[in-house]
Formats: structure tokens, C-alpha cells, sequence
């Protein structure tokens, strides 16, 4: 079996190195990986000489075909922004860059050991692409700000004030802690927000079905005995009568207020209006507020 010497970082984030037993460059780096190293480059040892491994023949993909797969990928994935093409994945990915550009390794071959340790089909394509733009010449800022439904303009400008300062490393790591931080923030509002609306649905379930089953039968054995019915059994007769005879009524009438309401909330004027309404709910209100205020504080900390 081949031996290989691997060159990276440990789970620590120190340098690393060492010797190993694998089949291929591969299964090399998979090994390393399973045991919780970053590898930046692999060599096999052979008659006591190193020989790269890896190098692939043939030219590179061309520019159009690579941007291509990345467009293909992206409209696979529809409505894959930012918000839900995680967070956790892109904070992961800047880490991994911070510490390997501290390290003194070039962004490109940075890079192509990050693409190499990418099990994730779409960040690999999206990697591959923030190389070959860099490769040709562009700045990292401006590969990033080509994919805004990963990098939003916050993490263009900090990439951009980095590169010019020279700190790059640095800027790179506070925006993984400031990423973190973000999707932290949104899975404690995700959890929050999760008891209050299964119960209300829950609720809505079951007055639909009192309404709906238990009602008619309250009032057919009401009205058996001859008994004039009270207003507020009336009210509900009526309630459950209406639910019965035209419940597609009102599904169409649930679709219709949440098309008017995606079409009103897609403008502006529409959207400031309707946020200005959410603010004044007693309860939803604050926790819009202070979720934007933790986002208004961590994003000044951060710059």
C-alpha cells in the first residue's frame, strides 16, 4: 500500500503533518479527515522520493461551462438564498479560509484544499467558481459579491476593507463569528416562535372540528326536545352551517389574503407599512425589535 505525507491543520487549528497508509490521494485525505485534520496538501512517498500526487491532466474547465454548472445547480435549488442555504456551511467555509490564509497559503490553493475536503455538491461548484474568478485576476471581495445568495453586502464590504488593509485573515474570521453568531440568534426566534404557533394551529384544528361535528349535533338534539335555542347557540349554528356548507370558500379566501399579501409586502411602500403594523403587536412587536437591535449590535461590533 502507498505511503503518503500529508501537510495541514489540526482540530486546533495548529499546524500538522504527518505520515499515512492509503490506496489514493483520496483515501489519504479521507483518512486524515475522519481523524479531524484538515489537510492542505498531500504527497506520496515512493523510493524514497516525493512524487505530487493529484495533478490532472488535460486543460482546465473553461469559464462560461464552470459559471454554467453553478447557474444549473442554483436554479435545481430554487429559492435557495442566503436564508436557507445555511449559514453554518458559509461561516464554516470563511473559518476554514481565515485559517489557512493566516497560515501564509495563497487564496487559490487555499481554496483548492477546501474544495478538495467539500463533501457538498453546490458549495463545491460554488468554491470552484470563487477560484477560477480569483485565478483570473479578480479580487476575492468581487468573486464573493458574483454569488449574493451566499455573501450578502455586509460580507463583500468587510472581504473588500480586509483586502485593502491587509487583514484579510482577520476579517475573515470575524465574519465566520459574526455568521455564527446570526444563525444562533435565528435558531433561538426559530424555537421561540415554534410553541406559539403549533398551539395556534392546534387550537384552529380543534374549534374547526367542534364547529364542524360537535355543534350540529348539540343543536339537532336541542332542537328534538323543543328547546328555543340561546343566541350565542344560534350564532354557532349558523357558524358551523356556513363552515360546512362552503369551507372551499374559505380556502380560496386564505389563498387569495396571502397572494394580496406577498404582492403588498414585495414593495416598498407595502412592506413599510406592514412592518410598521408588526411592530405595534404587543408581543410580536418586541421580538422584532430586539431581534433587530442584536443584529444592529453584532454587525457594529463586528466592523
Amino acid at each position: 500500500m502507498p505511503i503518503y505525507e500529508w501537510k495541514g491543520f489540526d482540530a486546533k487549528g495548529k499546524k500538522a503533518s504527518g505520515i499515512i497508509d492509503a490506496d489514493s490521494e483520496r483515501d489519504a485525505r479521507t483518512k486524515c479527515k475522519r481523524k479531524g485534520n484538515f489537510v492542505t496538501d498531500v504527497v506520496q512517498t515512493k523510493d524514497g522520493k516525493k512524487v505530487k500526487a493529484g495533478k490532472k491532466k488535460g486543460k482546465p474547465a473553461k469559464k462560461s461551462k464552470l459559471h454554467k454548472r453553478f447557474d444549473d445547480a442554483r436554479g435545481r435549488g430554487a429559492g435557495a438564498t442566503r436564508s436557507n442555504a445555511k449559514t453554518e456551511d458559509v461561516a464554516t467555509f470563511t473559518r476554514q479560509l481565515a485559517t489557512l490564509t493566516k497560515a501564509g497559503i495563497p487564496i487559490t490553493e487555499a481554496l483548492r484544499a477546501i474544495i478538495e475536503q467539500t463533501e457538498n455538491k453546490r458549495l463545491s461548484i460554488l468554491f470552484r467558481d470563487l477560484r477560477e474568478r480569483i485565478s483570473q485576476g479578480a479580487p476575492l471581495a468581487d468573486a464573493m459579491e458574483a454569488h449574493p445568495d451566499y455573501f450578502d453586502e455586509l460580507n463583500v464590504s468587510m472581504v473588500r476593507a480586509g483586502e485593502a488593509s491587509g487583514r484579510l485573515d482577520e476579517v475573515l474570521m470575524k465574519m465566520s463569528h459574526f455568521m455564527q453568531e446570526q444563525a444562533r440568534v435565528r435558531n433561538k426566534v426559530q424555537a421561540a416562535m415554534t410553541y406559539p404557533m403549533v398551539m395556534l394551529a392546534v387550537g384552529l384544528l380543534v374549534v374547526a372540528l367542534l364547529i364542524g361535528f360537535v355543534v350540529p349535533k348539540i343543536t339537532v338534539m336541542l332542537a328534538n326536545q323543543g328547546t328555543e335555542l340561546p343566541l350565542p347557540t344560534q350564532i354557532l349554528q349558523g357558524a358551523s352551517d356556513f363552515l360546512i356548507g362552503y369551507w372551499w370558500l374559505l380556502i380560496f379566501a386564505m389563498i387569495l389574503c396571502l397572494l394580496i399579501f406577498n404582492m403588498i409586502y414585495s414593495s416598498e411602500k407595502g412592506r413599510l407599512k406592514i412592518d410598521t403594523i408588526l411592530l405595534k403587536v404587543p408581543v410580536v412587536g418586541d421580538l422584532i425589535r430586539k431581534q433587530a437591535i442584536a443584529r444592529f449590535s453584532q454587525t457594529f461590533a463586528t466592523l
